[in-house]
């Protein structure tokens, strides 16, 4: 839970104000200071915050951003490698991956671009689908120790659906 160490946090500064006001000062003063101080770095802090998680993990807050993304990286293209690379590429830019692949299941075998070198150990495989049934396959390596939060499942999950229709039109 995000409040328990906000209200520490709080509860410190509080103390390091009180601590550093005069003694004898009326207790509404370093108190007064104290609110002013927590309101005016509150916005302060969720924009460091912001663009921190930005920097290191792309738009995974903003999916509407990342599939903006990939759907005009897709309206440029209609063949199968190219659709299939430029998945791979407004994936890992919007996301900050640093390996992707996509791969293609058509009825002349399988198809995958990839971009970066995979590391060892965990990865991310979402299926691709269009009309039910399993065209290819979206595969991402997360950084050591980062997880798949239930959030990015459900955004990576929608990216795998549209990613699904442009590798579909691209293999008819």
């Amino acid at each position: 839970d995000q409040r328990q160490p906000q209200a520490a946090n709080r509860l410190v500064i509080v103390g390091a104000v009180g601590l550093a006001w005069p003694s004898g000062t009326p207790l509404v003063l370093p108190v007064a200071a104290t609110a002013v101080a927590a309101l005016g770095l509150a916005p302060v802090h969720r924009l460091a915050r912001s663009r921190v998680n930005r920097w290191l993990y792309g738009h995974r807050d903003d999916p509407a951003t990342v599939l903006a993304s990939l759907a005009r990286e897709l309206s440029r293209t209609a063949d199968l490698d190219t659709t299939l690379a430029r998945i791979c590429t407004s994936v890992a830019s919007t996301l900050r991956q640093e390996s992707v692949e996509v791969r293609a299941d058509g009825p002349d075998g399988s198809v995958s671009v990839q971009i970066g070198d995979p590391p060892d150990g965990n990865t991310w495989e979402l299926p691709l689908r269009f009309e039910g049934r399993r065209i290819g396959s979206l595969r991402l390596w997360p950084r050591s120790g980062e997880r798949l939060a239930a959030r990015d499942a459900r955004m990576l999950q929608g990216v795998a659906d549209a990613a699904g229709i442009a590798v579909h039109a691209a293999l008819v």
